[in-house]
């Protein structure tokens, strides 16, 4: 298409992966509002570092050096505030995988001593 300057319709586009959505000329303005406030729902730090990469990796000239780009920036999202929730959301919207505790489990119950009994 680059080569050939050929013109591709939305539905094509669509069904070659080059565009992930159609929306009618008059459902423009409520379309696009709707994917920013699902792009805004995320970590500042996640969207930042997202594009942050994606910009540094137009370029790469291979996946190993993408991947090699890439890896100092999620050392950065491991170490953000929101990881921790985000981590918990994630569980949480998938069957059959409890969410992460999102603070440590404290018990009520007096501590006890065992010891060790022989059979």
């Amino acid at each position: 298409m680059m080569l050939t300057g050929r013109y591709v319709a939305a539905d094509e586009a669509l069904g070659h992966g080059l565009a992930n959505t159609v929306t009618a000329p008059d459902a423009l303005h409520t379309t696009a509002l709707g994917l920013a406030r699902r792009i805004a729902a995320h970590s500042p730090v996640a969207v930042a570092l997202t594009k942050r990469v994606l910009q540094a990796n137009a370029d790469a000239p291979s996946l190993a050096v993408a991947l090699e780009r890439e890896a100092p920036l999620q050392t950065v999202a491991a170490g953000s505030p929101g990881l921790r929730q985000a981590v918990a959301d994630f569980r949480s919207t998938r069957p059959g995988r409890p969410a992460a505790p999102t603070t440590p489990a404290t018990s009520t119950a007096p501590a006890t001593s065992t010891t060790p009994t022989e059979n």
